[in-house]
């Protein structure tokens, strides 16, 4: 199924091989979405190779990707990803949440039919 309503952001700092994991399986999802944004924390490694094939091997997917110019710590980081949430609705998933491919179903299910709950969260 197809979100428009629903965006992805995942902030990351040099865990490349972490960051592929979480793609691959975000984009290995039953669902689709408006877009994906990464926040990459001024990475070093190869976190932007990474990417790049990412966004060769899945075109159909909106990747935007935005990169600090300095790192600028892990809580800002995240912070930051609040003020990039502008659709209705807004995942946040470290680059180290690797998902099962109807999560995004499931939560999205449970958001559509209670409008009471604002947030969900896993560990």
């Amino acid at each position: 199924m197809h979100y428009e309503e629903l965006d992805v952001i995942i902030p990351t700092y040099n865990r490349a091989n972490f960051l592929k994991i979480q793609l691959e399986s975000i984009f290995n999802s039953n669902a689709t979405w408006r877009k994906t944004i990464i926040l990459n924390n001024a990475s070093t490694d190869s976190t932007l190779e990474v990417i790049e094939k990412i966004k060769n091997k899945y075109p159909e997917r909106e990747i935007e990707v935005i990169t600090n110019c300095y790192n600028i710590g892990n809580p800002k980081n995240f912070i930051k990803t609040q003020t990039l949430a502008t659709n209705y609705f807004t995942a946040i998933f470290h680059d180290d949440d690797a998902i099962h491919p109807e999560y995004i179903d499931r939560a999205m299910s449970i958001f559509k039919s209670n409008k009471q709950m604002v947030m969900i969260s896993g560990g």
